[in-house]
């Protein structure tokens, strides 16, 4: 569409979460209309030619992965879904703790009703110093500090998550 417009658009691609690989930092950016945005693609490429290294060995990967099988997506998805659903049904058994049920991400946005006069940070900070459960305050992503929301990733196996869901609910039980 962007070429049949000529809009200019830069699209950033990567590996990460289509092929399960976030670790491997393996990813590109794609330019469209090159001709309306010279001046961006120069200061583009000094930028990256100074800062970014790519990781060469998983450079490899890149074409197999794009030009290979992509069966495995499916059963991936089933099981990121049986992951979520298991989340999200904890969550609903915790008192005090919310969440809508994510569409199409890896993580979920919950809410703890009382905060305890902490705000959101201090929330996560002592979790993870109290139990070990890694979260990200919702301020981090604009929220209000107050509000009570923050962030975890569902990705672990069932194990972890059950081992997470039990500390966070003892957590959220103290007084």
């Amino acid at each position: 569409m962007a070429p049949a417009v000529s809009t200019p658009v830069i699209t950033l691609e990567s590996l990460s979460k289509t092929h399960l690989v976030p670790g491997w930092r393996v990813g590109w950016m794609r330019f469209t209309n090159t001709d309306k945005m010279p001046a961006v693609i120069s200061a583009i490429s000094k930028l990256a030619s100074g800062r970014l290294c790519s990781p060469t060995p998983t450079q490899y990967a890149i074409r197999p992965a794009l030009e290979g099988s992509r069966e495995f997506l499916g059963e991936f998805v089933q099981e990121i879904r049986k992951r979520r659903n298991y989340a999200t049904e904890r969550i609903k058994a915790i008192s005090g703790l919310s969440s809508d049920v994510p569409s199409a991400a890896f993580y979920l946005m919950m809410r703890v009703a009382d905060l305890r006069n902490r705000t959101d940070e201090e929330f996560a900070l002592e979790l993870l110093e109290k139990t070990g459960v890694l979260v990200v305050h919702g301020s981090g992503f604009g929220l209000d500090p107050v509000d009570g929301y923050f962030r975890l990733v569902y990705l672990a196996n069932e194990e972890v998550l059950e081992k997470t869901f039990n500390a966070i609910e003892k957590f959220i039980g103290k007084k």
